[in-house]
């Protein structure tokens, strides 16, 4: 699970009123010609007190830019036109898990102070608990949760505003996939001693592939396995029981 502090929403409100404002130009719909009143009552349908509080849940990817312009504009904007390609958000590498409000997966993650947010970890790094994470606040899709380390934060806090303190609940019942690339010696047995290993460690194997290494070496292998991990500790007693085993060469995770 993971706790972020929303404790002052701007950003938010920002981020959602200029992605409600692109999407009203993508579909035709001048907002200027929007009263108050109007705004006002479609907030109130989404249970926001004041037109504030639905940018900010835009802004968080509560509800979709489409959806509000279809109350505000019907005649124009419906929830499914094939003729309008939904924008992206910028190539980060990462990309939201289909999780939604109610599922399972909802569990795994929970934020402090507003109700039916998506939150997910960034494929891009994959973060695991243990590990130095932040916060990016995306346009309309929730927020993005990415390793300190990973290499794509750098480019996403251009926008500084988007950042968000985030942090690993308490719980750790929940566990992660790992993939990891181990670089061989192409002998008899190697396999039998990394699972061996990996059962050693109380480790539960999802996929297991070996094939030639024949860029780094002829006499060469490797071995793509996807381990379930409950934290940044744990993988890191498997990295060292599989550096152990003799004929291993190199080991890394792989993210993406």
């Amino acid at each position: 699970m993971i706790h972020v502090n929303l404790s002052v929403p701007m950003k938010a409100i920002e981020i959602g009123q200029k992605y409600l404002e692109r999407e009203a130009r993508r579909f035709g719909v001048a907002l200027s010609r929007i009263t108050d009143a109007q705004m006002d009552a479609v907030a109130s349908e989404y249970g926001a007190s004041k037109i504030e509080d639905l940018h900010a849940a835009l802004g968080y990817g509560k509800y979709s830019a489409r959806q509000v312009l279809q109350k505000l504009a019907p005649d124009k904007v419906t929830l499914e036109n094939p003729q309008v390609a939904p924008i992206a958000e910028p190539s980060t590498g990462s990309a939201p898990a289909q999780r939604r409000p109610g599922s399972d997966q909802d569990l795994i993650i929970k934020v402090k102070g507003i109700d039916d947010l998506l939150v997910y970890r960034a494929k891009c790094c994959n973060p695991i608990r243990g590990e130095a994470i932040v916060g990016y606040v995306t346009r309309g899709k929730g927020v993005a949760v990415h390793s300190l380390s990973c290499t794509n934060v750098q480019n996403l806090m251009y926008e500084v505003e988007r950042k968000i303190d985030v942090e690993w609940a308490r719980a750790a019942s929940e566990t992660f996939q790992v993939k990891l690339l181990i670089h061989t010696e192409d002998r008899p047995g190697i396999l039998n001693q990394l699972t061996q290993a990996l059962f050693g460690e109380q480790i539960n194997i999802r996929s297991l592939e070996a094939r030639g290494d024949d860029e780094r070496a002829t006499d060469g292998a490797i071995i793509d396995v996807t381990v379930e991990v409950r934290d940044k500790k744990q993988l890191e007693r498997v990295v060292s029981a599989v550096r152990r085993i003799s004929g291993v060469r190199d080991i890394e995770r792989i993210n993406q």
